[in-house]
Formats: C-alpha cells, structure tokens, sequence
C-alpha cells in the first residue's frame, strides 16, 4: 500500500480526481473527505475489510450508514458479488475481454473492481508470460469495457482508485519500461441515472441499486423521475424497481442483468409492475433467496438474473432457475416463467408441482372476489374499520380545529405539520360505556378470534376528523382479523358493532343466488382450502402466514353456488357454520367437529380430488 500511497502522490492523481468530479467551493464536505485522504488510505490498508473491495471500506469509516443509505450507496459483501458475476456469466472467453459490463450505481466500485480481477486473472491465466503489449492491452480492455455511473462524486473517485489498485501491478510495470505510458481515467461518470443519456447498449449490467421507498424519494428527484416517463414508476414505487426497468432497457440483445434487490419484489402488489415489465422484456434465469445480507435485518434480499429476450414464446416456456437458502440448507428447483403471468406475475418461488397444479386449478376454475365485487348485479362490501388503532389514542390540533389518530412518531399534525401537545391526548376506547347520557358510544369490537367475537368495547363517536367510516359497514357482516390464528384466516360473524381499522368489514348486501350470502362465504374464508391458497398466493419462501390484506381477500378464488347440488351444498355450509358460530367457545369438541364438515363440504363443492385434500390438510399440520 505504502508504494501506491506513493504512486497516487508522485502521479497527482488525487488532485486531478477532485479537478474532475468536484467542482463545487472548498467549503463542500466532499472537499473536507479529502483533507486526511493520505492518512485515511493508510488506515484502510491495515484494517481492510475482507467484505469489502478497496476504498469501499474507507468511505464506509467516514460516512455514517444512515447517509449512505439515503443515497442508496449500501455496499456489496464479496460473495454476493462473485454470486452475481457468475450468474450472469461473466468469467470465461465469450464474455471477458470482448463484452461491456457496467454497474448503474457503482459506488466505490465492488461489481466493477471484481470484474476488473477477472479480467486480469483470465488474460495472465491464457498467456505464460505477458510482455509490455500485453500488459498494454488488459488496461485497454479495461478502459473500454469496464463502464461505473453513480451520483455521489466520492464514490466514483474511490472507485477510480480502487481500479487503480488493482491494475497497480500491471501500471508499475508499464512505466518501468515506459515512463511516458499514460495512467488511465477509466470509464466512471458521475451522474444522475435518471437524467442520463444512453447512446449504446450492454452486455452485462450488475449491481447494488439503491433501495429507496417513494416516501424517502426526495421531492426534486421525483420530478425529474416523472418527467423521464418511466414505465414502471407508477403508484407506490422505490428507487430499486427503476434501477431494473432502466437496466432491461440498457441490455443488448440476450445480454444479461444481475442485480440483488428487497425480497418485496416477489409477490408484494405495488410491485406488480415491474413484475410484469421484467417478464414482458426477459428471461428469468435465476431467482436466489438469500436473506437479510446488509446492516438493515428489516430488507431481505434475493439476487436476480434476467436476459434480455424479445419472443414471448421463449419467454414463456424458459424453466427459471430458483435457489432458496434455508436454515443454511440450499434448496434448488425451477419454475415454468409461463407460472408467473398465470399468477397475475406474482414470482411464488416457493411452490412445488402439487402447489402448482392445485393452484392453477383454482385460479383458472374460480371467479377472484374482486371480479364478482365489479359485477352490478351483486353488492358487496370490503372494508377497514375506523382508521384508528385498537387503543383508540386520539390527539386534537388547535390549528386544524379537529382531532387525528396518535401519531407513531413526533407529535407533528399531518395537515398543517403543527407541534402538537401531550395535553391534547385522548383515548375513546373504553372497557365500560360510560353512564353520561351526552356521550354518544357505541359497541366496539375489540378481539376475534375464529368464528367468536372475543372481546367488545365501547368507542366514542362523532369526534370531528376522525373516519368512522359509514355505520351500515357495521352491521350483518363477516369480520376478518389481519392477524391469523393458527397459520388460518381468522374470521367470524357479527350483527353490529365497530372496529379498528386491523379488522375488515366484508358484507354480502346483494346477490342473485339466495345461497350466496355472508354464512356460507364465511364457510369459504374460514375453510382449509382457502387458507392454504392464501398461504401459497401470499406467504411466498419464508414460511410465515403473510398479514391478511384487503388486497389479498380480493384476489381469493369464490365458488358462487350455481347447480341446484352446488346450492344444496351452499345451505349445509351455511347450516354448519350456524353450529359453530352458536357452540364455538361451550363445546370445542363439536366445533372441531362442525369444522370438519365444513372444509369437506368446502372442498366438494370446489370439486378438489381426494388426494389434494391430503396434501392441503398434512400442509397446513406443518406450518
């Protein structure tokens, strides 16, 4: 290191790196990183990171990892990114030394500098001995192939660097035989991705992009995201979805992207599109997920291998390479790309052939609830409860002269950003309704738990700006808990009464067919069939039961009784579900019983063979 702390002073390289990418006044923090530069680059020689290339580590001492973050700059361990290299298949002689590869959002350069290794070992390795020509060339390869962008100036003058010191062996040796030999600028451009201009396509793309949620987005980047017109920044989007649709659009033809990105992508429906657009534009080779990787436990991680491919044919009949890491056990299978579109592009990596085939028969068989929600001839409802949480905490804002939930955070009002007092705290939940005839409460469901209100409360009413919501929405309806009870959907019955916004309010008002009404869908929704398609749809690889969502309960397969046998069906559902709406908490043994009956009349009128019931009911014993 001492020698290249040298090299850098002796060829100024560090001042014509600032002359390059910082143009602003002294007074610029980027400035201030480079006054103990020398002292720092010392520092990082003797406590590398092994999990980190080159200069990545420095800049990682000096900037704290919530401003990274903000700029998205979270950068690669070393496995990941030979992980990602290998994936997209750069690492022999049809792609190394003839092909361009370029990392959108670089940083210091993890991908770049891993790529630039190869590059080196492969030429040492098909030559035995390389002479100043030689020598010549791999700089040259690697000025012209290797391609960095990123926004943060530091970060492409690190990663400049850090080229630089992993050619610094084959530099020194140039310039013993000629001194006059150039020391090469690489191809790294600091730039906004969103205002760049691409003349030319790609054969490789790798990296990190940022993960950046639309909330976190800063408002000046979001103009200018939605003036470019992106295809895929529509409703709740994040930075990360961006990255890959401008990506796809930087590959040549058959040329190959790897990027590791937030598990969300897979099944989550703000997602939905840059599902499709990856679908409609590549082939998906591999899916591997692999977990939490960085200093976030929160995100979990997956890497993602695309090529750019143009026939839908070959898009649909691509077998996509799945590798799922599990209790560290590997657990390699593939999947028939055409299953994703099946699945209105939901990416279920997580299914088996019998998950499939079970499945593709409801969803192709089965009206989804949100279809028969849009038909005029039936009415239902699907609701949250009063946009409140279950405590019932409320807090006044004298500006707004009107009361909002209690806020998570800061005592800020959401209106007009207002410090708010704790003295304006109230709670309109009660255990008890009080006696004061000029308060207007009402019931309050509080718990459920299957088929059973568990325990009932009393809110306060017409408290101004809170959303109580219309009170038909709480009458003669079936509730459902976001929460599930034994890895099933939690639902049960109720005449009357509120509820938090955690419990939804789903209501047959209307229906053509007397048989299709709000005890027999509870039937349905309570049944083993519907909860193992709701896992499956919904709960992806990580074997947890996802939080049941309004948006999942509308994409639930419903039978609508039609056949006078499938009608008769529908009543004895019904019937059942009376029994255990009227003996659930006296008689658990008879519930137990009356539920058996159910799911099998659930899965006859459904038509599901006998040896799919098997497989449903030993799942759902293990999860």
């Amino acid at each position: 290191m001492k020698e290249f702390i040298e090299f850098l002073e002796n060829h100024k390289i560090i001042s014509q790196l600032k002359k390059q990418y910082l143009k602003d006044s002294n007074s610029d923090e980027n400035f201030r990183f480079f006054n103990n530069f020398k002292k720092l680059l010392s520092q990082s020689s003797k406590k590398r990171n092994t999990n980190l290339d080159g200069l990545a580590y420095l800049y990682e001492q000096e900037v704290s990892y919530h401003q990274r973050k903000k700029l998205g700059e979270i950068y690669t361990p070393r496995a990941i990114v030979d992980q990602i290299l290998d994936g997209v298949g750069f690492y022999n002689e049809n792609s190394i030394g003839s092909k361009t590869i370029i990392d959108i959002s670089c940083g210091a350069g993890s991908f770049l500098v891993q790529a630039v290794k190869r590059i080196i070992n492969y030429k040492r390795d098909s030559s035995e001995d390389l002479d100043i020509t030689g020598l010549k060339s791999i700089v040259q390869l690697i000025k012209s192939k290797i391609i960095g962008i990123d926004i943060n100036p530091i970060a492409c003058i690190l990663c400049q660097i850090n080229i630089l010191y992993e050619l610094f062996e084959i530099i020194d040796s140039i310039l013993k035989e000629d001194p006059s030999f150039p020391i090469p600028v690489f191809q790294i451009e600091n730039n906004n991705i969103f205002s760049h201009i691409f003349n030319q396509k790609y054969d490789f793309i790798v990296g990190n992009p940022p993960y950046l949620f639309i909330r976190e987005i800063p408002q000046d980047q979001k103009e200018l995201i939605e003036s470019r017109k992106f295809e895929t920044c529509q409703g709740q989007y994040d930075y990360y979805q961006l990255f890959i649709e401008i990506g796809i659009k930087l590959l040549k033809s058959d040329g190959k992207l790897g990027f590791i990105v937030p598990d969300s992508i897979l099944a989550l429906s703000n997602r939905h599109i840059i599902r499709k657009y990856i679908y409609d534009h590549t082939i998906i080779r591999e899916i591997s997920y692999i977990g939490p990787q960085f200093n976030d436990p929160i995100v979990s991680n997956i890497i993602l291998v695309l090529q750019r491919e143009a026939d839908c044919n070959k898009i649909a009949k691509n077998m996509v390479n799945l590798n799922l890491k599990q209790n560290s056990e590997l657990i390699s299978s593939s999947i028939l790309q055409q299953h994703f579109e099946d699945w209105d592009y939901k990416f279920l990596i997580n299914l088996n052939q019998e998950d499939i085939k079970i499945l593709n028969f409801l969803n192709k068989n089965f009206s989804k609830l949100r279809h028969i929600m849009e038909q005029s001839k039936y009415d239902i409802i699907l609701t949250r409860g009063v946009e409140l949480t279950k405590e019932g905490k409320i807090i006044f804002c004298p500006v707004c002269n009107k009361f909002y939930p209690l806020p998570t955070g800061k005592l800020i009002c959401k209106t007009c950003k207002q410090e708010l007092s704790t003295h304006s705290i109230e709670t309109i939940i009660v255990d008890q309704k009080p006696k004061n005839p000029n308060d207007d409460y009402a019931p309050f469901i509080y718990s459920i738990n299957r088929y059973q209100i568990n325990e009932t409360k009393y809110i306060l009413l017409k408290k101004q700006g809170i959303n109580y919501k219309s009170p038909g929405i709480y009458k003669n309806r079936i509730l459902v808990r976001q929460l599930t009870q034994n890895n099933l959907i939690c639902a049960t019955f109720s005449r009357n009464g509120y509820t938090s916004q955690s419990i939804y309010n789903l209501g047959v008002l209307k229906s053509p067919v007397p048989e299709f009404n709000n005890l027999y869908l509870l039937g349905l929704m309570n049944s083993e069939l519907i909860s193992f398609y709701f896992i499956k749809s919904f709960g992806s690889y990580k074997n947890l039961y996802p939080r049941i969502l309004i948006e999942k309960i509308k994409e639930l397969p419903i039978k609508i009784p039609q056949t006078e046998y499938e009608k008769k069906e529908a009543k004895k559902i019904a019937e059942y579900v009376t029994k255990v709406l009227n003996v659930v908490e006296s008689n658990p043994t008879l519930n137990n019983q009356y539920q058996i009956k159910i799911n099998q009349l659930v899965y006859d009128i459904y038509n599901v063979r006998n040896e799919e019931r098997h497989y449903i009911k030993n799942f759902l014993e293990k999860v």
